[in-house]
């Protein structure tokens, strides 16, 4: 099982293909966290949040770890949707991987 799994994506996630992004994140599920790198969006809709809410779901019923790393557009759009700030968010990768580290085991090196 790898400690790991950081899942990027880049350009828009809308009607069309949120559904692509929760069911890719989901065949990443032999591992113990995941990073999904959402910074480089130009655009995220409504559906995106309801990907976002489905992998949390997931993640918490396999007992995985999971950080999102927002960046502008995401961000615009948790802060409507999410305003208590319920899903697990950080600024960067590395900050996200930070926090996932105790509870993956993986040394700080």
């Amino acid at each position: 099982m790898s400690p790991v799994a950081i899942v990027s994506a880049n350009g828009d996630i809308d009607g069309t293909n949120a559904g692509s992004l929760t069911e890719y994140v989901g065949k990443t599920g032999y591992c113990r966290g995941m990073v999904v790198d959402l910074s480089d969006l130009e655009f995220f809709g409504t559906e995106g949040f309801l990907a976002l809410h489905r992998i949390s779901v997931n993640c918490a019923r396999a007992g995985i770890g999971w950080v999102v790393v927002p960046g502008g557009a995401v961000s615009r759009l948790l802060g409507i949707c999410d305003p208590h700030g319920l899903l697990p968010t950080n600024d960067t990768v590395d900050r996200a991987l930070a926090t996932l580290r105790p509870r993956v085991g993986l040394s700080a090196s």
